[in-house]
């Protein structure tokens, strides 16, 4: 397995993805879908974010990443939030990047990276992880494969770093470091190798 050839030639051929929308937390909005009801033809903005309205903008992205077989692009879903009012619909949006999405699509320049799921469960405690575990939820590269396991139904924020602050703390971002080196070697090899320089 070809490991990064070096970090600055990578950064030259990446492009990770964060898409998420414009407010004072936008990572965290993003994974607030209040509904899961079908936009209007050709509707792709919403005063309302739903997941049809998401979905629609992540398929109009692939026309941009078909046209440039030379970029790896990784989009990273949003992380969960501690409320659960909307995380049904936030887990409904992310499997569907994860297990849908690149059905159809045929260049390896696009791989999904699923935080939310990792962020939704822990080692037990906010203060530990359960990156190594069997159990819990992971989206990882583990014996040469691409695993996306849902142990734990959950689908909220189990790394808050205090209440009312929904951003990972620092077991949950020990979590995702882990999982997302190991899954990014895979995607990179993957893109490498279909693009013929390995």
């Amino acid at each position: 397995m070809q490991l990064f050839p070096s970090m600055a030639s990578l950064l030259l051929k990446l492009t990770v993805l964060t898409l998420g929308s414009v407010s004072s937390s936008p990572c965290v909005l993003s994974s607030i879908y209040r509904s899961q009801k079908k936009p209007e033809k050709n509707q792709r903005i919403s005063l309302y974010h739903t997941i049809s309205n998401a979905k629609g903008i992540y398929i109009d992205l692939l026309t941009y990443f078909q046209s440039r077989p030379d970029k790896l692009f990784i989009v990273v879903t949003a992380p969960p939030v501690s409320n659960g009012e909307w995380a049904d619909n936030a887990r409904l949006f992310n499997n569907w990047l994860v297990h849908e999405w690149l059905i159809n699509y045929t260049p390896k320049n696009v791989g999904v990276f699923d935080l939310y799921n990792i962020l939704t469960s822990n080692g037990g405690s906010p203060t530990e992880h359960d990156a190594n575990q069997e159990s819990g939820n992971h989206h990882r590269c583990k014996e040469g494969m691409i695993q996306h396991t849902i142990g734990e139904k959950c689908n909220t924020n189990q790394y808050p770093v205090n209440e009312g602050d929904d951003h990972p703390g620092p077991a949950g971002n020990r979590k995702a470091t882990a999982e997302f080196t190991a899954i990014l070697n895979g995607y990179y090899n993957t893109w490498y190798r279909r693009e013929g320089q390995g």
